[in-house]
């Protein structure tokens, strides 16, 4: 049986996941609105899907968002290279702080 406690750090997590999916979708009409063919590379889908996300309304983003799912991806391959490499400002030092943490 769930506690109190644990309902509540559930429905925090909910929020904090909606929240996320807001901003990112958000982001990907704003993306889809100016320059469609980034949107598509960036978002990964076809032209038909960022027309799509393009016209979505405010009201319509919120109502996607709120689901206990992710709508973005973590390309974690992508991220590790990005962590190791010397091309971002204080990567050098972060992703030797963040990286040391799990691969000692």
């Amino acid at each position: 049986m769930a506690t109190r406690a644990s309902r509540a750090s559930l429905v925090s997590w909910a929020t904090s996941i909606a929240d996320l999916n807001f901003a990112y979708l958000q982001l990907a009409r704003r993306l889809a609105q100016g320059d469609s063919d980034m949107a598509m590379h960036s978002l990964g889908c076809g032209a038909e899907m960022v027309a799509a996300i393009a016209r979505l309304t405010t009201e319509q983003l919120l109502r996607v968002s709120k689901t206990n799912l992710f709508l973005c991806r973590i390309d974690l391959r992508l991220l590790s290279r990005f962590l190791e490499s010397a091309e971002l400002p204080g990567a050098d030092v972060e992703s030797k702080q963040i990286t040391g943490k799990y691969h000692s």
